[in-house]
């Protein structure tokens, strides 16, 4: 593992760092496995290249699509994706057409 080359941290700051989490993903939680090490993402800011923790591959994933949506949508945050993305998932657009279809549930 050379962390301090790819991301400017020594291997010791690295397993502070997963202790620090309590071995799980900063995210969603999941369990990290100390000795899957390839399976643990060093989350960091490509800009500026500060580490901000570390993720299991599908956060590191979604944080990742997040960043290139709020990007090309001129954000300047990802704060404002999600934002938009929670108002979008609790106030659909195509909510109204289930009140008109027979079986599907009306959530609202």
């Amino acid at each position: 593992m050379d962390t301090e080359r790819h991301y400017g941290i020594t291997e010791s700051q690295y397993y502070d760092l997963w202790e620090k989490q309590g071995g799980s993903c900063g995210v969603c939680s999941t369990e990290l496995h100390r000795e899957h090490i390839n399976g643990v993402h060093v989350d960091h800011d490509h800009a500026t290249g500060r580490v901000r923790g570390l993720l299991c591959g599908e956060c590191n994933t979604m944080e990742g699509k997040l960043g290139g949506a709020a990007k090309r949508a001129g954000m300047k945050t990802l704060r404002e994706i999600v934002v938009r993305l929670t108002r979008y998932l609790e106030e659909p657009p195509a909510s109204y057409l289930h009140e008109h279809i027979r079986g599907v549930p009306n959530v609202d």
